[in-house]
């Protein structure tokens, strides 16, 4: 059986067992560096976030170590989206600051390499809604093809400092020097 057929298979599996671990309070560790609205900014419906990000491991897993790409996302059609649109323009805000900061939020129901992805960039299924499955990926400025993900929303854009979260904005740090 290829690759492609067991994550399919696991797929299948995760969908119908509505199962879902919560990954925890924020889903991604950030130093964001530009953000680009489309089709524009009056009113986006998608964003490209560039920078160097980290994502939170569910509970018992290690987060990923930092790396440098961009996130693709789309707004939410359900209630949300007021609340996805303020965080963006928070994440405008931030960009290109050097300004370590915590986003987003995303419930975990795999955990692993993402078949034809590269294992750094692979992060996890995100289901608010067990019937809508996507992956969250960080990609390289290469990449070509990419489809942006729905946007999830938790408690806003949360500034890392570091006197509490000292270990992850080091390692985000570091990694915008690489």
């Amino acid at each position: 059986m290829t690759t492609r057929r067991i994550a399919l298979v696991i797929l299948t599996l995760l969908i119908s067992s509505n199962r879902i671990l919560a990954s925890g309070s924020v889903g991604i560790y950030a130093i964001v560096d530009k953000v680009v609205f489309e089709p524009n900014d009056k009113p986006p419906e998608r964003i490209k976030v560039w920078g160097v990000f980290s994502f939170a491991g569910p509970p018992g897993l290690p987060m990923d170590a930092p790396f440098r790409g961009y996130m693709y996302f789309k707004l939410p059609a359900d209630q949300t989206r007021t609340a996805a649109l303020k965080e963006w323009m928070d994440l405008r805000t931030v960009a290109g600051t050097g300004q370590p900061i915590a986003f987003g939020k995303w419930d975990v129901s795999y955990y692993g390499i993402v078949p034809g992805q590269p294992a750094v960039n692979a992060y996890a299924l995100r289901a608010p809604n067990p019937k809508q499955i996507e992956v969250l990926l960080a990609h390289k400025d290469a990449d070509s093809g990419v489809v942006p993900i729905t946007y999830s929303t938790n408690a806003g854009i949360v500034s890392l400092s570091s006197n509490n979260d000292a270990k992850m904005v080091a390692q985000l740090r570091n990694a915008l020097k690489h």
